[in-house]
């Protein structure tokens, strides 16, 4: 690599450390609100409608076409990967001579795209192999010195650059130049012969009619720095948002045991496991039975649904948290609570102030409840 090409290679993942980050904090910011909807309630009703809509689904068909979707994405990842891989072998092996190996070249002009008019012999010879500009070509091993022929089309190097025209003319030794062939080419679709004539020795490849028309422009872009950075930006995006859908699908499934708490089935948490990394009790729970927040470290309060205190107290008992512990309706480890509003309140209990929101409180003066603005230890 050129000492440009490795300034742009620079600039291009210091570019896209910068992108990556941003998208990273937008993409955070905007699943945090998301998630906050979805707790806050504010989501309900698109939940129930998914819920619906699933117990409506064929989920043979379901689970296929869930399958299907991963296995087509996976292919568009390996292809765009492949191609990616392809552009990059194009771009290192382009300016090499076709030794033993076939290379492969995207035409970069237009000299070769057409017959010109003034070239007789292209059409005394019927030579219709032209190729136009950003086709892909094949440059095969070249033959040898006295096997090339008038009218093959090769690749031969001028300085630093790379030429593919036709052989119009050849000059056997002769005083001028008694140990080697002199060869002139021209482009097809110009009406003059290249202003140098060109060596055997100056030859690279020679070009025997296999060609893919226009994809030679997609594989520039690719090469180019704005063609790595969307490759490396879907890449990221392949990555996170299945990371991202599965946090927002987690908080739509905790949601929906708030939801459905409403149901008068009986209470039955299946199962109490102790997570030590996160030193925190999970409640796994069924769609019928409450939502238990997790117990964190930043004293965050463990909430319980008005729903489930319609199933679990009966009118005039007090709501503290040693009945919630008993009644298994917090985690054991629990130091503070708090009521939310889920649904209405059934039943006339006397709960302190502190230990709920506003909508409860609200939920329970309604009821005819007492809420006590004392705090205590439940605070």
């Amino acid at each position: 690599m050129t000492g440009y090409e490795i300034y742009v290679l620079i600039l291009c993942f210091i570019v896209f450390t910068l992108l990556t980050a941003m998208f990273s904090y937008l993409i955070a910011t905007m699943t945090k609100m998301e998630r906050d909807l979805i707790r806050c309630g504010r989501r309900d009703e698109a939940i129930k409608k998914e819920v619906e809509k699933e117990l409506k689904k064929n989920k043979k068909l379901s689970q296929a076409t869930y399958w299907f979707t991963r296995f087509v994405s996976l292919i568009l990842c390996v292809a765009l990967l492949a191609i990616f891989g392809f552009a990059i072998y194009v771009r290192t092996t382009e300016d090499k001579a076709a030794n033993g190996i076939p290379s492969i070249k995207v035409v970069k002009s237009e000299s070769m795209s057409e017959k010109y008019k003034g070239n007789k012999y292209l059409f005394e010879n019927d030579l219709n192999d032209q190729f136009g500009m950003f086709d892909l070509i094949l440059c095969s091993h070249m033959p040898a010195e006295e096997d090339l022929e008038l009218y093959d089309i090769v690749v031969y190097k001028y300085e630093d650059i790379y030429v593919i025209h036709r052989i119009v003319g050849i000059e056997e030794p002769n005083k001028l130049h008694p140990n080697e062939r002199h060869y002139v080419l021209q482009g097809d679709a110009v009406e003059t012969p290249d202003r140098l004539v060109v060596k055997y020795s100056q030859m690279q490849g020679i070009y025997e009619g296999v060609r893919i028309p226009y994809v030679g422009s997609f594989l520039m872009f690719l090469q180019s720095p704005a063609g790595w950075l969307c490759v490396l930006l879907i890449i990221f995006a392949m990555v996170i948002t299945p990371i991202v859908e599965k946090r927002i699908e987690k908080e739509k499934n905790n949601r929906k045991l708030v939801i459905f708490a409403k149901d008068k089935a009986p209470i039955t948490p299946s199962e109490i496991v102790k997570n030590e990394e996160k030193r925190a009790w999970h409640i796994k729970l069924s769609l019928r039975d409450i939502m238990v927040y997790t117990q964190r470290e930043n004293g965050r309060y463990c909430e319980v649904s008005t729903s489930a205190i319609n199933k679990n107290y009966s009118d005039g008992e007090r709501v503290d948290l040693d009945s919630l512990k008993k009644k298994k309706l917090v985690q054991p480890n629990c130091r503070r609570y708090k009521i939310i509003a889920t649904s209405e309140l059934e039943k006339r209990l006397t709960v302190e102030g502190s230990a709920l929101t506003k909508r409860a409180s609200e939920a329970i003066l309604r009821a005819g409840g007492t809420v006590e603005k004392r705090g205590g230890k439940n605070d």
